[in-house]
């Protein structure tokens, strides 16, 4: 039998908020700055973690640091993904352990945090700055759960994105897909099947009931 999971570890960009629309935005606000002309189709296409890397005449550097300015500015104004704050509001009332472990910076997460009032639902949070090593790498999650006196048996790990479900694995941890219908836009399903998630989740409800 599967032991109780009593620890949940959450990625934020694409998961707990909404922000795969404000990615594109940020894109096309930043080929703007370089005169480059791209349709959203194709920078889906490359992906957003490549396209800095494709053979466009530009300073990268300058590229990713105009990129990354304009997301900052945008991140603020995320939605909250539908039932997020519903879920969260459960697990803590329920005394279960949450953390949040985010690639993005710590300035930008503590006011998002702040802006929409969730951050007293997190027992602790990771953000860029806060390890030596950053997801893939599970030290993020290895780090929350030593924090957080969780053992990887009794932990779950939640979000978006490939890199999500590769660190869960890696951290030795229950790997929850999290695929709202509004990113298939951004992502193909058939590429994370390859990955193997535990579980496969389309909106926060599904959570708690595939975990019970």
């Amino acid at each position: 039998m599967r032991p109780p999971i009593t620890t949940y570890l959450f990625d934020l960009d694409g998961c707990i908020a909404d922000t795969l629309p404000l990615w594109l935005i940020s894109f096309q606000q930043t080929f703007k700055t370089f005169d480059i002309v791209i349709s959203n189709e194709e920078i889906i296409r490359i992906g957003f973690q490549r396209i800095h890397e494709t053979d466009f005449h530009i300073d990268k550097d300058r590229f990713v640091d105009e990129l990354y300015v304009n997301y900052e500015a945008n991140f603020i104004n995320a939605p909250l993904h539908s039932g997020a704050l519903n879920l969260l509001n459960i697990l803590k009332e329920n005394d279960h352990k949450v953390a949040l472990i985010t690639s993005s910076q710590r300035k930008v997460v503590d006011l998002y945090l702040s802006k929409n009032k969730i951050d007293m639902l997190f027992d602790c949070t990771f953000a860029w700055e806060d390890t030596k090593k950053n997801k893939p790498h599970p030290e993020p999650l290895l780090k929350a759960m030593h924090t957080l006196q969780s053992n990887p048996e009794n932990a779950v790990m939640i979000g978006d994105s490939d890199v999500d479900i590769i660190v869960a694995q890696a951290a030795g941890v229950m790997s929850v897909w999290y695929h709202p219908p509004a990113n298939n836009l951004f992502y193909k399903k058939d590429a994370f099947a390859l990955h193997n998630p535990d579980k496969t989740i389309q909106n926060f409800s599904e959570l708690i009931s595939i975990l019970k």
